[in-house]
């Protein structure tokens, strides 16, 4: 009896992880990794800081794709082929209400820990916190969700790129330099290509539901080339930094990560078949997490005034 209990919790618990969707989560752990590793490169980096922020990020990415979840469901029921692990409510692992709370804790435990970030630092990072949290939500919620109006990549490339960038680096420091500007725009522009390789993937599924994306109205071909130019961008940054900014040689390390780039392109540039493009968007998401995490070692490796010799 008790092996059993054991196994239907284990059971729970799996669900719930596949509810969270992962595979995303490197969307909110990138860019707190970068802008930690600039404070930590300017000796002012704060292990209890970084466990917090990390942690509130996890819960808005939590949150964003549980109200996604939920709000998805309906268009989900009308046009779904393959049914993909994380569709719970689909699959009657949970209940909408389940969902919905779920959500809430999310977003509930992200507000208490950013409310205390915010009392050990700034009180301006609190309205800051509340848009984030607020657009995270109304991306996929509400009666008009934002993302259906073409305004997905300028939201990422805003909140998920240069508000989250900039502001773990200001939790640290109270302060804003170009450095962390220029981070988190090439952070912003590998995020974004992300979306982007979804939306190229989906273009025939969102033209059928009537979502509007910069790829339905403007067609795959731009979507291509939108997305290859967001990663040529994005990796440009850490070289633009080297040559002319503050940051020494291994900020370039990013670029261990752009044969990445070159296969996700032949992907997205060559085919226009489902397998293709599911490979390519899941590339993309693996291109950010390998840039990021070698952008943030670099950085990190920046500390050090022996290695400008």
């Amino acid at each position: 009896m008790d092996r059993r209990r054991s196994e239907n919790i284990w059971e729970y618990i799996l669900v719930w992880y596949r509810a969270s969707r992962p595979f995303t989560f490197t969307a909110s752990v990138v860019p707190v990794l970068v802008g930690s590793a600039l404070a930590f490169a300017e000796y002012q980096f704060d292990l209890v800081l970084f466990a917090l922020v990390f942690a509130a990020s996890l819960m808005v990415q939590i949150g964003a794709n549980l109200t996604d979840e939920y709000s998805d469901h309906k268009e989900t029921k009308k046009r779904i082929q393959v049914v993909p692990a994380y569709k719970v409510i689909f699959l009657g692992h949970l209940s909408i209400y389940a969902v919905q709370k779920g959500s809430i804790v999310a977003y509930g435990l992200a507000t208490i820990m950013g409310l205390y970030i915010v009392s050990v630092t700034d009180w301006i990072l609190l309205p800051v916190s509340m848009v984030s949290v607020g657009i995270a939500y109304l991306y996929s919620g509400g009666s008009r969700p934002l993302g259906n109006y073409a305004l997905g990549a300028p939201l990422v490339f805003i909140f998920m790129g240069l508000v989250m960038v900039v502001g773990t680096y200001y939790v640290y420091t109270t302060t804003v330099t170009i450095e962390a500007i220029f981070l988190a725009a090439g952070v912003g522009c590998i995020v974004s290509a992300i979306l982007v390789s979804n939306d190229i993937r989906d273009r025939e599924e969102d033209l059928q539901s009537g979502k509007i994306t910069l790829v339905t109205f403007f067609g795959r071909r731009f979507g291509r080339y939108l997305w290859l130019g967001l990663v040529l961008i994005g990796f440009a940054v850490p070289v633009l930094l080297f040559v002319f900014g503050s940051l020494k040689w291994p900020v370039v390390s990013s670029l261990i990560a752009l044969p990445i780039g070159y296969r996700v392109w032949r992907h997205i540039g060559q085919f226009s078949n489902q397998t293709a493009l599911s490979l390519g968007l899941r590339g993309s998401a693996s291109l950010h997490w390998w840039y990021g995490l070698f952008l943030a070692i670099g950085i990190c490796f920046s500390r050090f005034t022996w290695l400008s010799y």
